[in-house]
């Protein structure tokens, strides 16, 4: 944990500094204003640390999540537009010292430098703000001769990545939740990530999500989210939901899938993982039926082949704002989507229904996703 916390200030920290020296390049401030300005830049470098050491003051707590996720967006929108402008300067000014050719006249100013990115950092931060409160609902179809001959279609309903936390409300989820309902699934499932921080107003959670009962029930899986803020809280958060919490686990839904869940990869580190691998339990199947597993990052393992038809992931939220999918897609190569791996071998990850730190998204919207298993 310690190393984590280095890294992040370091690299946060240096992503402030570059805003800073932005912001001293484009005006003349004072001492006073620049020592208000560092004061403000460490508050909101350490309000994450903050609002995790004060989150049993619930209100202050939402007071410093709110200013350091919204901080850190505008930020991240604003390195993303100054940066390439500095790197666009940097060869400009390169190009007329070799070619000893005056072209001082196509570079912005070292105040539209500053001016420019911060005033797109705010509109597409507001766009943004609208855009992840806008749920989209995703449909797939896979065709299958795994499922039973009495049965034609079965609709699988997936919601991951919700993060309910100190800025989360009930508006928020109810918007994803309709989208369930929309759905009318057969079986919905959580694919991890569910609860983000302790929530003080977890009963009325409960409630909401105790209104949707499918068919065939409701299943979750633990993200490496639910183990920062808790294992024991977040399974009984998802008990009490109505979800049943796979660790390691296969259960056979009615003679219709097979579905396994797995807990998240960062488990181990907590000392809490199943000593099982995957490949252990899914080994254990004994029949033949179509086989869905919950596994929260979209990481495949090559020896999967044959065990399982299709895994459900979530996880990289698709980078949740452009252009840092670009970065995420590094990490984990798997589009968003339905991808076929091999002849009988699917994954589909999901962008995710919420948002964790900046409460934007930008060209990466939530989504609920509808699986339809198809005869075919």
């Amino acid at each position: 944990m310690i190393k984590f916390i280095l890294i992040f200030i370091t690299i946060y920290g240096g992503l402030n500094l570059y805003f800073l020296q932005r912001l001293r390049a484009a005006f003349a401030i004072s001492s006073f204003t620049l020592i208000m300005v560092i004061l403000f830049l460490i508050m909101v470098i350490c309000s994450h640390f903050i609002t995790r050491l004060t989150s049993g003051h619930h209100d202050f707590a939402i007071v410093s999540a709110y200013i350091g996720n919204i901080w850190m967006g505008l930020l991240l929108m604003f390195i993303a537009v100054a940066f390439p402008m500095d790197i666009y300067r940097f060869f400009v000014i390169l190009i007329g010292h070799v070619t000893s050719k005056d072209l001082l006249y196509i570079i912005p100013t070292k105040r539209q430098l500053f001016l420019i990115p911060m005033s797109l950092s705010i509109i597409i931060f507001i766009y943004g703000w609208f855009e992840a409160r806008n749920i989209i609902l995703e449909e797939v179809e896979i065709k299958t001769n795994r499922l039973p001959a009495n049965i034609d279609k079965f609709r699988i309903v997936q919601i991951t990545d919700v993060h309910l936390g100190l800025m989360s409300h009930d508006g928020r989820l109810n918007r994803i939740l309709d989208k369930v309902k929309e759905a009318n699934a057969d079986i919905l499932i959580s694919a991890g990530d569910l609860l983000d921080a302790e929530v003080n107003n977890n009963a009325e959670y409960i409630d909401l999500f105790r209104e949707i009962n499918p068919k065939y029930g409701k299943f979750a899986v633990m993200g490496n989210h639910e183990f920062y803020v808790g294992y024991d809280q977040s399974v009984d958060f998802a008990e009490k939901a109505g979800f049943r919490v796979l660790r390691s686990e296969i259960v056979n839904i009615d003679g219709i899938i097979n579905l396994a869940g797995v807990d998240d990869l960062r488990a181990r580190k907590f000392s809490l993982g199943s000593d099982n691998s995957e490949l252990d339990f899914l080994a254990k199947k004994d029949n033949v039926e179509f086989t869905v597993f919950l596994k929260h990052q979209p990481v495949v393992n090559d020896n999967s082949k044959g065990l399982i038809n299709l895994q459900i992931s979530g996880h990289t939220h698709d980078g949740q704002f452009f252009p840092y999918s670009l970065l995420t897609h590094l990490f984990y190569p798997i589009p968003c989507g339905l991808t076929q791996l091999d002849d009988d071998l699917y994954i589909y990850l999901s962008r995710g229904s919420g948002t964790w730190g900046p409460p934007i998204r930008f060209l990466a919207p939530p989504e609920v996703t509808v699986i339809d298993l198809v005869k075919g």
